[in-house]
């Protein structure tokens, strides 16, 4: 399987933290993103950087549906790490 340059980051970014979170992910995949200093209503009150949660999320989603990542429970929580797959296609 071919990556694109992203795909690529991603799958590294997941790699070095295995049980990632997508606010953390996020953070690590757009740094320099305006969105993570966005207020966000969420109902009951403001989180900080809502709009990067859900694209960090989003983003891992559809690795996840390509089998190079996959959910694991972690922390209490479900993070996402590297398949084989995923594995694979950074060796190549």
């Amino acid at each position: 399987m071919t990556l694109t340059n992203s795909q690529r980051r991603a799958l590294e970014i997941v790699r070095d933290h295995p049980g990632i979170a997508p606010r953390e992910f996020a953070e690590f995949m757009w740094p320099d993103s305006d969105g993570h200093s966005n207020l966000t209503n969420c109902g009951r009150g403001v989180t900080r950087g809502g709009g990067m949660n859900l694209a960090g999320g989003g983003y891992l989603g559809k690795l996840c549906r390509k089998g190079l990542v996959y959910r694991s429970p972690q922390r209490g929580s479900f993070g996402y790490c590297v398949s084989s797959e995923g594995s694979k296609a950074l060796t190549a």
